[in-house]
């Protein structure tokens, strides 16, 4: 049957006897079913016995094998050739869950099992027509994924349910019960353990985040998912006993796999709940935005943008205090962050790598979406930029257990690096890039085997070094964050902190193919004919600032020319377009640290303008390095030392900074929402808690933690720093 009411047409030859076995079937059947399905009121003839659609709707519940009959007064009824024992007993838990909830309004479609088939009550598709329908049938969904949850199901689709108004009714919980249960990706990820037996696992979350039924005005999705979710859960973890022998009961009759539902059930805590609420949030919460910013005009160049560079949100609309910020209340407040982290640390306790840890983070998916997934090794969205973080921040306090976590983050890198080596399509797939790619692997691994001082990772950075070189030709994309220019970054950093010549070589190759390309498209570093690429991590401005780099540092003014080449080519983008936002990949803080590579006095008189101008810019909403406030502070930091180069120059721009600082710490004080995907609290460095603890480490101690949005080395010692400038 169609989501609209009308009925389906058949879809293929039909067998008559299989027609006939049903019609033969429902005669027998007639007075039951008028008892059990039909409240007893006669329905005339049937006029039609038709099979159900060969792939049901989104808002159906009909397989194939399934047969609608229809009778005289219009009434309908599913015939279904299949066991009714799951459906009964998740019937019967939400009959259980009803009495300890009497508000919960939860419904499921009634059956008349009979030995071998059943017949099913007919359920209505009928659309959601006001935001407090809305409302009520997103918390009842809540309640049906705890119960779900609780019973281990392995995946209670929207096929499995109809839509009836404000109420989703399940109609078909036996095929949920035989759902293949999802495996975890990497079986020896704790991550990928856990997600695949968490509510992720019951597809109907999934579902849910593409859900665009709901009415018009704002959508509520996840706080009314999250409330029913809670509800549910809570009833069922204070009354596990009766539901344990409850399920105990029907085990052997109705459900085989009750002991797994049992000891799942043991298992609900407030850990838990909070793990589960998260995966809820960080599921939905996109979703949410998505359609609160759908009727907004969007840019061109953030349409274009991977999900990895979603935009800044608005600035906060509270106003914000800007309280002291003293590196010990700066670096106390990382350490508060960095516990959080630590919390929420997945920990393998067998396989081929015990002890082990990942979590699980919001990362871009392939159609531009946020996913839940176990965070992948990269710098920018994966478990190393965590671990970066954490070793920098057990650098500065001397607190253990900072480093051991992020040493047992490490813990699966020579399998991954194994892997790469043996796998051409999954090492050009990483790339060589600054944030996303062999690159930052590299920078990463070099850092922390600095910080904790630890051999293996410096033989580990160099591997990734190999195999960065050999995605890094001529084919690769030129941009900061994907390609080259990250890279040559990234081998400049590995030099200094490791001393590798390898990366050095790596490092000189990449800047002649990046300087002819320069020349070659006059600026723009795209090939002809190809569209241009905004921003510091993906347009010249990256490529301008790389280049400026190396030819300063290595004293080869060539390149120092072409790359302000570049960086003038990125300026008169900016120029043009129309509301950069203030953000470091796309926005004005990217490029305002780009501006730094031009050295002419209109430059630096434009330099600082620009700084005034961003220093009287409100705190964003959001805090991360990518796209938020900390990012923009880092641009601010970059600027001030280039336009106060001179001694006795950067107080005004300390201060400046000092009290950004202040409105930052009001700002974790005051909200939850202040992480860079959509305000979800993932770990991660560009968009989540790691980030904005590392921005505050920065902002505490510049001489010691270096920028790591430039991909910058550590700082030299305070000696070799004083000797240099009076050289």
């Amino acid at each position: 049957m169609a989501a609209d009411g009308r009925h389906s047409p058949v879809m293929a030859p039909l067998a008559s006897g299989e027609r006939q076995e049903v019609a033969v079937r429902l005669a027998a059947d007639r007075d039951a079913i008028i008892a059990a399905l039909l409240g007893s009121i006669d329905p005339g003839p049937v006029t039609v016995i038709e099979p159900g659609p060969a792939r049901p709707p989104a808002a159906g519940a009909l397989a194939v094998g399934h047969w609608v009959a229809t009778f005289a007064d219009g009434r309908r009824l599913i015939y279904r050739p299949a066991s009714f024992a799951g459906h009964a007993c998740f019937g019967g838990v939400l009959d259980w869950l009803r009495q300890r909830i009497p508000q919960a309004g939860l419904r499921y479609a009634a059956v008349l099992p009979r030995p071998g088939y059943g017949w099913v009550e007919y359920i209505d598709h009928q659309p959601l027509s006001t935001p407090a329908g809305a409302d009520r049938y997103y918390r009842r969904h809540g309640m049906l994924l705890a119960a779900a949850y609780a019973l281990d199901v392995p995946g209670i689709r929207a096929r499995h349910l109809v839509a009836n108004g404000d109420c989703p009714v399940v109609v078909n919980a036996e095929a949920a019960f035989h759902s293949r249960p999802p495996e975890p990706a990497d079986p020896a990820d704790p991550a990928a353990v856990m997600l695949a037996s968490s509510v992720h696992r019951v597809g109907l979350l999934r579902a849910l985040g593409r859900d665009r039924r709901a009415p018009s005005g704002r959508p509520a999705l996840e706080p009314a998912v999250l409330a029913g979710f809670r509800l549910g859960y809570d009833a069922i973890a204070a009354h596990r006993g009766d539901l344990t022998r409850l399920l105990s009961g029907i085990r052997d009759v109705h459900y085989p796999a009750a002991d797994a539902a049992i000891a799942k059930i043991a298992g609900l805590s407030d850990v838990d709940r909070h793990d589960q609420e998260w995966v809820i949030s960080a599921t939905l919460r996109p979703r949410d935005e998505r359609l609160r910013t759908a009727v907004l005009a969007t840019p061109l160049a953030v349409q274009l943008a991977p999900a990895s560079a979603a935009p800044a949100g608005p600035p906060s609309a509270e106003p914000l205090a800007s309280i002291a910020a003293e590196p010990a209340r700066l670096l106390a407040v990382a350490c508060g962050l960095a516990d959080q982290i630590v919390a929420r640390c997945m920990a393998s306790e067998s396989g081929p790598h015990p002890g082990r840890v990942n979590w699980l983070g919001l990362q871009p998916g392939a159609r531009g979406e946020w996913e839940v997934l176990p965070m992948g090794a990269d710098l920018a969205n994966g478990y190393l930029g965590v671990a970066l973080f954490l070793a920098q921040l057990a650098e500065l306090t001397g607190v253990g257990r900072y480093a051991e976590v992020a040493r047992q983050a490490l813990n699966g890198w020579p399998s991954l690096l194994t892997a790469l080596r043996g796998q051409p399509e999954l090492l050009a797939a990483t790339g060589c890039g600054g944030y996303d790619g062999l690159g930052g692997m590299s920078y990463g691994l070099a850092r922390m085997a600095t910080l904790l001082r630890d051999p293996r990772l410096s033989d580990w950075a160099s591997t990734a070094i190999g195999l960065a070189a050999a995605t890094a030709g001529p084919a690769a994309r030129p941009g900061w964050a994907d390609g080259s220019a990250g890279c040559l970054a990234a081998m400049m950093a590995v030099h200094s902190e490791t001393g590798s010549p390898d990366a050095i070589r790596l490092a000189e190759t990449i800047a002649g193919r990046l300087s002819e390309l320069v020349d070659q498209t006059d600026g723009w570093c795209v090939p002809a004919g190809a569209p241009s690429r905004d921003g510091f991590a993906w347009g010249p401005a990256g490529v301008g600032w790389a280049l400026t780099r190396f030819g300063a540092v290595h004293g080869q003014p060539a390149y120092a020319g072409t790359g302000r080449r570049a960086v003038l080519r990125a300026v008169s983008l900016a120029d043009a377009a129309p509301d950069l936002g203030a953000g470091w990949c796309l926005g004005t803080a990217g490029l305002l640290a780009a501006r730094c590579c031009l050295a002419d006095e209109a430059s630096l008189g434009r330099l600082r303008a620009d700084l005034l101008a961003i220093g009287r810019r409100p705190v964003q909403r959001d805090l991360s390095l990518a796209h938020g406030e900390l990012g923009l502070t880092q641009a601010i930091s970059v600027a001030s030392a280039t336009v106060h180069a001179g001694p006795g120059q950067p107080g005004a721009a300390s201060q400046s900074l000092r009290r950004r600082a202040g409105l930052v710490l009001d700002a974790l004080r005051r909200r939850s929402d202040y992480c860079g995907a959509h305000g979800v609290p993932a770990p991660g460095l560009l968009h989540g808690l790691a980030g904005i603890g590392y921005g505050l480490l920065r902002l505490a101690f510049p001489g010691q933690v270096p920028p790591v949005l430039l991909l910058e080395p550590a700082p030299p010692p305070r000696e070799t720093q004083a000797t240099s400038q009076h050289g």
